[in-house]
This record gives C-alpha cells, structure tokens and sequence, in this order.
C-alpha cells in the first residue's frame, strides 16, 4: 500500500497525464513541421532534377542543378527521418495517456 493518500495520488495521476498530452501535442506540431519542411525539399529537388535533365540549360546550369538536387534529397531524407521521431513520440505519449 502507498503511504500516498488519495488525493495525492490523483494529482499525481494529472500531472503525469497533464505531461502526457502536452508530449503529444508537441510531437504532433513538430511532427507537421518536419513534414511540411520535407515536402519542401522534395519539390525543390523535383525542380532542380528537370534542370539537370534539361538539354537546352548549359553544363554549367545542369552540373549545378543536378548538385542542388542532391543537397534537397538529403535534406528531405534527414526531415523524413525527423518525422518519423517525432510520429514515435507521438506514438509513445498517446499510450501513455491511454495507459497502455
């Protein structure tokens, strides 16, 4: 038996939930936030490819192009990767409030 009284225990049992969603609600906003950023990155590396693809732009517009698109997929792969975090902590403060 806890030395706890009741009242107690339910305060704590708020504070702990209270935490619980305030966690979700975060890693949700910041979850957007790293999709938004990564389908960002995924367009411009979309445009900076049909640069590159682009016979009629010069070597020079195409090399960098082709350079920008690489930069934008590895930025959109770190902001993916983000994403998925932050879905984890949403994931794992959601069972917390639900108590599973």
């Amino acid at each position: 038996m806890s030395d706890k009284g009741i009242m107690e225990q339910a305060a704590d049992y708020i504070s702990e939930t209270a935490e619980a969603v305030g966690d979700y609600l975060g890693a949700t906003s910041a979850q957007a936030e790293h999709k938004a950023k990564e389908e960002g990155h995924k367009a411009e590396r979309k445009g900076d490819t049909a640069e590159a693809k682009d016979s009629n732009a010069s070597i020079t517009d195409r090399v960098s192009a082709a350079g920008s698109a690489v930069v934008d997929g590895a930025k959109e792969v770190k902001e993916g990767g983000q994403k998925k975090g932050e879905e984890q902590k949403a994931e794992n403060a959601k069972n917390k409030v639900l108590g599973n």
